[in-house]
């Protein structure tokens, strides 16, 4: 088990991988892109581990702790009003908050587009549960 820092050279790895958003020597954050594969594939009854390899992951850089924590986090994220979603968010606005006639023109513009983005990734996630539904968790 590791529940250490990442050392430097351990950062530079982790940062070359595609799915990873951000690392630092205490912490890693994950793409959308991934945290979506992630939970198709725990739907088809991967374990957690084996979809970090997968994914280009060291598991042993990682650690056990980690991605036992991580497995937990990202269900809960998903099925969290927000949904799953990139990065750190403190204090994230859902789209249904938002009141577009009592903001400014260009603030509103940017609340709509960042409301579309997030209704089309709330989307196919959908779409992709669908299917993993209706297939039995096989891929065809």
């Amino acid at each position: 088990m590791r529940a250490q820092a990442f050392t430097d050279e351990e950062v530079k790895i982790l940062r070359e991988n595609k799915y990873t958003s951000f690392v630092s020597n205490s912490s890693i954050r994950f793409t959308l892109e991934f945290k979506e594969m992630f939970m198709e594939r725990k739907q088809q009854g991967i374990t957690a581990r084996r979809i970090f390899k997968e994914a280009g992951y060291d598991v042993d850089i990682l650690g056990t702790n980690r991605i036992k924590n991580l497995s937990k986090r990202i269900p809960k994220e998903a099925s969290a009003p927000g949904g799953l979603h990139e990065g750190y968010h403190l204090h994230k606005r859902h789209p249904e908050d938002a009141d577009y006639s009592r903001m400014p023109p260009e603030e509103a513009r940017a609340a709509m587009q960042r409301e579309i983005l997030y209704l089309r990734q709330e989307l196919e996630f959908i779409k992709k549960i669908i299917k993993t539904d209706s297939t039995g968790g096989r891929k065809q």
